[in-house]
């Protein structure tokens, strides 16, 4: 979800299929760094899943993704939120 500005809200929730959840924000690497789309392994699903984890111990499918309002946002805008920072991080 974005702001006004298009710029996206930094703080998100999101619940995983164990029954996890992280709160994590955006704009710091060390939280988004783990937000990966998943592999055949992962889930029957997994084309359309983004998961938590890394490609050593595998991902977490992402159930649901929340802001700080407790709206739920579609995995498809949260995917881009995402995707739109690791432009700044890229090297």
């Amino acid at each position: 979800m974005k702001n006004k500005y298009g710029v996206p809200y930094h703080e998100y929730e999101i619940i995983l299929n164990n029954g996890e959840s992280k709160v994590i924000d955006v704009g710091c690497e060390e939280d988004w760094g783990d937000i990966q789309g998943c592999v055949p392994d992962d889930c029957d699903d997994w084309q359309d899943s983004l998961g938590w984890g890394n490609d050593c111990d595998g991902h977490i499918k992402i159930l649901k993704v929340t802001d700080k309002n407790d709206n739920e946002i579609p995995m498809d805008e949260f995917r881009q939120d995402v995707a739109d920072f690791i432009v700044y991080f890229e090297a």
